[in-house]
């Protein structure tokens, strides 16, 4: 595909017929992009209101919306349906944890030997969300399944941008911008291996290691039994010991989490990378023992899980979790409307009077982890 790490600009030929289409579909969808809008509006007006309840039913709304989308717009490439594409989502749309202005992760499996012929309508599909989502095309990644060797990703120049323009002639084109610290996702969307033979070594590996949690949220869009049926394959490698290893495992880093002081870098960090992740694993190991013990498969995102009881207080917990990852969010929306750079990148202080509610419910949630896992190793004896 696009083997010289060292471009600065990409450039994808369309026919009269691509140009046509995506012109058209940005028309046809155009709707959806004011209901996404409308979304967006009615959370930044619920920004300081500290109503969990209403928090909950915007991302619930944004995210179907999101995901109906994807899936109405992948059914508008007949090119798809033709060679078996699959598509699935993870990351916080998947994990149903998303805000209106989070990354989309998007991903395509296909046999490689269509690579050359499909990757053109991919990066087609991408523009198209980017445009209707309202976000930039830099924020839609499509990396899971292989690595780039250390050697290649060394020859990409990162402080440059990299430039992509999808044109029909002089006169007709679309182009963006992918960030020098981000460029390399676009050249790993086009170079990794496509199939699911590579998808399910990358899982695989997972599941015998450190069995992250966004490995196991996902939401198919296309080939849906297929990608389900290739999946509950890959549960079965799961066992009894690995999961009593992983709360274990997980109970450490649990309680390793400190309040951090008002430096953004660490606030990022402890509050929304490190709990997260908590969170999620939690989930994790609730899938796994359902999976295991009550032969109950497709338990792929926050909603689903939670909607399966196997302990008491459940509708508290869910509530209090769901109340932790709305502050945290709120967060992140406050830098950006406030021009402040969110990141763990960033050394410098952060003061809002509502970071002490997030605190206390960070220590709330905490304590409900540690429950739910001291539920699931008594289920287990």
């Amino acid at each position: 595909m696009f083997i010289s790490y060292k471009k600065e600009e990409i450039k994808i030929k369309l026919s009269k017929a691509d140009w046509n289409k995506i012109n058209s579909l940005l028309i046809k969808y155009g709707s959806y992009k004011k209901k996404f809008n409308d979304i967006k509006k009615e959370e930044k007006n619920n920004l300081y209101k500290f109503q969990c309840y209403r928090e909950k039913e915007i991302i619930s709304k944004h995210n179907f919306l999101v995901k109906e989308f994807l899936k109405e717009l992948a059914n508008e490439f007949k090119v798809f349906k033709f060679f078996s594409v699959t598509i699935f989502i993870t990351g916080s749309f998947a994990r149903f944890s998303n805000k209106t202005n989070s990354d989309v992760d998007i991903h395509f499996i296909y046999s490689n030997i269509f690579k050359k012929f499909i990757y053109k309508y991919e990066e087609m599909y991408f523009y198209i969300v980017s445009i209707i989502l309202g976000i930039e095309r830099n924020n839609i990644h499509s990396v899971i399944t292989t690595k780039l060797n250390n050697d290649k990703i060394e020859k990409i120049n990162n402080d440059k941008y990299l430039s992509v323009k999808l044109y029909y002639n002089s006169n007709n084109y679309f182009s963006y911008l992918f960030y020098p610290v981000t460029k390399k996702r676009f050249f790993l969307q086009y170079n990794n291996n496509k199939s699911f033979k590579a998808f399910n070594e990358y899982i695989e590996k997972e599941i015998l290691n450190c069995n992250r949690e966004w490995s196991h949220n996902f939401y198919p869009i296309t080939n849906i039994n297929k990608f389900y049926k290739n999946y509950d394959k890959l549960c079965k490698l799961e066992k009894k010991q690995k999961i009593s290893k992983l709360i274990k495992e997980l109970e450490e880093q649990i309680l390793k989490c400190n309040s951090p002081n008002s430096d953004i870098s660490n606030i990022k960090r402890v509050y929304q990378q490190e709990m997260f992740a908590n969170i999620f694993n939690t989930l994790n190991i609730i899938r796994m023992y359902i999976n295991l013990f009550e032969k109950k498969m497709n338990l792929y995102d926050l909603n689903s899980i939670f909607d399966y009881y196997i302990f008491e207080n459940c509708d508290k917990v869910v509530e209090d979790i769901y109340k932790y990852l709305w502050l945290v969010k709120k967060i992140s929306i406050y830098c950006k409307e406030n021009n402040i750079i969110y990141s763990i990148h960033i050394s410098d202080e952060i003061h809002i009077e509502w970071l002490g509610k997030v605190e206390k419910q960070r220590i709330i949630v905490q304590r409900h982890l540690l429950y739910v896992l001291d539920i699931i190793k008594e289920l287990m004896k």
